[in-house]
């Protein structure tokens, strides 16, 4: 019995400590937040949001940090790209700073505060599409002041930009898709853009699992100066993404497939020159095979009013179709001379025996030379 009653004593007593304890943490947590309220109120007893921080001085250096979590989606009808970011600013406002509260690195403001502060305005030049999320889910920005007076401010953002693509080299091509942000409001000689901790971003890994048809190849961070009117300028910082096609599918769909049709439109030079009509309709099946499977393929290309890549290819393969089907029907038909003791020879006998070998000769010249330029040029590899 005396052992129960100890238990229960024991019981008591850790209930007894766990509630103090509790109390203790609530009033200090009382305690700081009725400290970072008066905080607070200090700070924006004299502030004035509307004027920039060292008004009339130098300008105000905002650092970047851009990094890309994500590109969800890339739309050649469209020419955009749309991609997760998250962005970080930082800038200083000497008249935010305050004295160091014990337990506290930062203060995070409400929507309301933040509404008070002064802020760059930045925006993005080349936005097409934007969807501001945060973190918590229940703001659109993270706003955070420090004792020495320097704001940060994080922002999450589904963005849309335009992307000026070109086609000429398709599917060798490789596309740069930019993201620009500057000020919508203050000039270069109130504000400038500068990239921050450039190892975070270059260290960060862009998951691009949903981009089937391309490979990220590389990230490029520049800063310039955007003129708008005579006397106007703009700091404005670029991030480029170099997406480089993958071969592969153009590879299957429509290079080998072509590839096989040629090579079986030879068929016809060991068939017998007097069977016109067996030469002639396996020529028009093969042509109309080819045709339906460019046309099949070509429905999901980029469309452009100039000459692709592909469209050298495509194209040769169905005028030497043409040119097979013609010379099929209307090879001459005269019997040329011959050594004695050897069987004459017709005309269009002759025209065969020389395209059994012209032919495939010329046709691997010409894959030789096309994929030679034009990988040379764009710099891929099988």
């Amino acid at each position: 019995m005396s052992r129960n009653i100890l238990q229960i004593l024991l019981a008591a007593i850790v209930s007894l400590v766990v509630s103090i304890g509790a109390e203790l943490s609530l009033e200090n947590s009382i305690e700081i937040e009725n400290l970072v309220d008066k905080t607070l109120e200090g700070i924006f007893k004299n502030y004035k949001g509307r004027l920039r921080p060292n008004f009339g001085g130098q300008p105000v250096n905002i650092s970047v940090t851009l990094t890309t979590e994500a590109i969800s989606s890339i739309s050649e009808a469209d020419m955009d790209f749309t991609s997760i970011i998250h962005l970080e600013e930082n800038w200083l406002d000497g008249r935010l700073a305050y004295e160091n509260i014990p337990g506290i690195e930062y203060i995070t403001l409400k929507s309301k505060e933040a509404e008070r502060i002064w802020e760059p305005r930045t925006f993005f030049p080349n936005e097409k599409v934007s969807s501001l999320s945060s973190a918590s889910g229940d703001r659109s920005h993270i706003w955070k002041i420090f004792p020495s007076g320097h704001v940060e401010k994080s922002t999450r953002c589904v963005l849309t930009t335009f992307c000026k693509m070109d086609f000429a080299l398709f599917p060798m091509d490789t596309q740069i898709c930019s993201i620009k942000l500057g000020s919508s409001l203050y000039e270069s000689k109130d504000v400038n853009y500068s990239w921050g901790n450039m190892e975070q971003i270059l260290g960060s890994k862009i998951l691009n699992d949903n981009l089937p048809y391309f490979e990220l190849v590389n990230q490029f961070y520049s800063a310039e100066l955007s003129a708008h009117g005579t006397n106007r300028t703009f700091s404005i910082l670029k991030a480029d993404t170099y997406l480089s096609r993958t071969l592969s599918y153009y590879l299957i769909q429509v290079y080998l497939p072509t590839i096989m049709y040629v090579q079986l439109s030879w068929i016809p030079l060991w068939i017998d020159s007097a069977a016109v009509v067996e030469r002639v309709s396996i020529g028009v099946t093969i042509i109309l095979t080819l045709s339906l499977s460019i046309s099949s393929a070509m429905e999901g290309f980029p469309k452009a009013a100039y000459t692709k890549n592909i469209d050298v290819f495509t194209g040769d393969r169905i005028g030497r179709e043409i040119m097979d089907e013609h010379r099929n029907f209307s090879s001459p038909k005269e019997v040329l001379s011959s050594p004695r003791g050897a069987k004459k020879m017709t005309g269009r006998q002759k025209v065969d025996k020389w395209a059994k070998g012209l032919l495939p000769s010329g046709y691997f010249l010409f894959l030789g030379i096309y994929f030679g330029y034009f990988l040379s040029v764009s710099g891929k590899m099988f």
